[in-house]
């Protein structure tokens, strides 16, 4: 089985995103699976199927995200960081 990995930040703070929800998403995965990133905004996902995922970002105050095209191998650890834009954030440079 194989993992995800990965943090996600705010964009422009650079400071890490706490309650991030991300889903894993694929068809070798019916219903996907979800987890959400810790107090620094580190997530995994295990047990996951050798395949192609998207993973779907989305928390509180920022817009959601996604990844596409993520291969997985069987046993592989897949790293695969984000940086998230607040709702704020896009708001005031506009």
């Amino acid at each position: 089985m194989s993992t995800l990995v990965g943090k996600a930040i705010d964009e422009h703070t650079k400071e890490p995103v706490a309650n991030v929800m991300v889903t894993a998403d694929s068809p070798a995965l019916p219903g996907g699976k979800t987890v959400f990133t810790g107090a620094q905004g580190n997530y995994s996902i295990g047990d996951l199927s050798a395949g192609t995922y998207v993973l779907r970002f989305q928390a509180d105050g920022y817009y959601p995200c996604s990844k596409t095209g993520i291969h997985l191998r069987d046993t592989q650890t897949e790293r695969t960081d984000v940086e998230l834009l607040a709702v704020d954030a896009a708001t005031a440079s506009a």
